[in-house]
């Protein structure tokens, strides 16, 4: 943990219990695996070998350790899926197809953390809009996230044709647009390229 925004220095925080996260070389395709919502940090943590899926969180202002059991529907997102942060609250998303959807997808899960003391979760199933197939195209597409106006955000896995593209999907509206990277050499097929959504710089510390 760092401390102060002048010389950063470190220090030991004491916890009755860890749980490493699942990293992405454990979870195959996965790549966004932990995510930061009102100071709170979420990690999944999933044992097929004993049946264990939980998600941890981490407060940082109290320092306090605490988890989120999750229920037997919610396992595969946990295992599978990608966290993101939905209206200032905890989401996991998930295809049918585990990792990537692609034009012959036809929807996927989002489920909400409602109350984190309940640990109670919503459901909510999606249908992907009729131009979804035009748009997409050969794009192997993974969920990114989501941003501040709820649009659910997909980068393209496998860079078709060179191009590496972004896609916005509406879920209020239903609609879907696609957005082309400019200004990258993608053609070679050793680049890894991260997206980072609602970024803004500070322009105090300029």
């Amino acid at each position: 943990m760092t401390l102060g925004t002048g010389k950063l220095s470190w220090r030991l925080v004491e916890i009755d219990r860890v749980l490493h996260y699942t990293p992405s070389s454990v979870r195959r395709y996965k790549t966004y695996d932990e995510i930061c919502i009102n100071g709170v940090v979420y990690y999944p943590f999933a044992r097929r070998d004993r049946k264990t899926y939980i998600i941890v969180c981490f407060d940082v202002r109290s320092e306090k350790l605490s988890f989120i059991k999750v229920k037997e529907a919610l396992c595969e997102a946990v295992l599978c899926g990608t966290l993101i942060n939905y209206n200032g609250k905890l989401g996991l998303l998930l295809c049918k197809e585990p990792y990537v959807l692609h034009k012959r997808s036809r929807s996927f899960k989002l489920w909400v953390l409602e109350d984190l003391e309940k640990q109670s979760w919503s459901e909510h199933l999606y249908l992907l809009p009729a131009l979804w197939e035009n748009v997409v195209g050969d794009a192997l597409l993974r969920f990114v996230g989501a941003t501040l106006t709820n649009e659910i955000v997909f980068s393209s896995s496998n860079c078709p044709y060179g191009r590496f593209y972004l896609f916005y999907l509406n879920i209020e509206r239903n609609s879907i647009v696609r957005v082309e990277g400019q200004g990258m050499d993608v053609s070679k097929g050793d680049r890894v390229l991260c997206t980072s959504l609602d970024h803004v710089e500070d322009v105090k510390l300029m």
